[in-house]
């Protein structure tokens, strides 16, 4: 008897977790939207467990062309698990997010982000230094909750880099982890006519503290030996050390774990 109950309550859960995952997307949207303000989702079709939206105004950035897919198992462990992922010429994202139903969290997992520097330079606080090229970032997870964001680990990739379209740098790198309110990078170069590395530190209040250094591969290129030199204090014929520190102004939407 024991074991009939048992075999009717997991019918039971699975029947509930289908059924919740076949809800139209245009309801949870409509449940969403009352529930996020500052979180707008356009064109929805489809269903909870597998749809799409033509776009979704998030703080910060505008995803085009969204679709998802709903994993109704990790329902039965109170967790809402989603596979995303959104192109357009501004801007490609795809990845995980694991929803905690219980303490509101949200987790990323494997997402990998694209976009071109210059398009979202003031969202980010860098609308000041000019720069060029494409940013590429891959998180290994990122947890947010209430606002703030913690456990961020990943690799942050400036490709094509340039400043002012006067200093090419190649592709630049840097390998990221969260301690507590301080993100902290190891930094190198993949490719390019410069070599590369060094760390940054940026704190919650937007204090950054940068060491590093930068060389010139090819000894033989005088522009770009003195362009370098621009930028920090010469050690031997073609590298210099830049150690810098200051402020850039935080996005409201980005907190860091005190």
């Amino acid at each position: 008897m024991k074991s009939r109950i048992g075999y009717f309550l997991l019918f039971l859960s699975v029947f509930v977790v289908c059924l919740i995952a076949m809800t139209p997307a245009s309801f949870v949207v409509g449940k969403i939207q009352e529930n996020v303000p500052d979180v707008t989702i356009y064109g929805a079709s489809g269903t909870l467990w597998s749809g799409q939206g033509q776009a979704v105004a998030v703080p910060g950035a505008l995803l085009k062309n969204v679709e998802w897919h709903l994993s109704p198992w990790a329902l039965l462990t109170g967790h809402a698990r989603l596979a995303f992922s959104s192109i357009s010429s501004e801007l490609h994202s795809e990845g995980v997010l694991d929803v905690d139903l219980l303490s509101e969290s949200v987790t990323l997992h494997d997402t990998i982000v694209r976009f071109p520097v210059d398009t979202y330079a003031e969202q980010l606080g860098v609308a000041d230094f000019d720069l060029t090229g494409q940013f590429e970032l891959s998180l290994g997870q990122l947890h947010y909750q209430e606002g703030i964001l913690s456990d961020l680990q990943g690799v942050f990739v400036w490709r094509d880099a340039g400043v002012s379209n006067a200093l090419q740098l190649g592709d630049l790198q840097a390998e990221i982890e969260q301690q507590g309110d301080v993100l902290n990078a190891t930094l190198s170069d993949l490719q390019g006519p410069i070599s590369l590395s060094g760390t940054l530190a940026l704190q919650g209040s937007g204090q950054y503290q940068i060491k590093s250094t930068l060389g010139a591969k090819d000894n033989s290129d005088v522009n770009l030996k003195q362009a370098l030199r621009l930028l920090g204090r010469s050690i031997g014929e073609s590298k210099v050390q830049v150690e810098n520190k200051g402020q850039i102004a935080i996005p409201a939407w980005l907190r860091l774990a005190p």
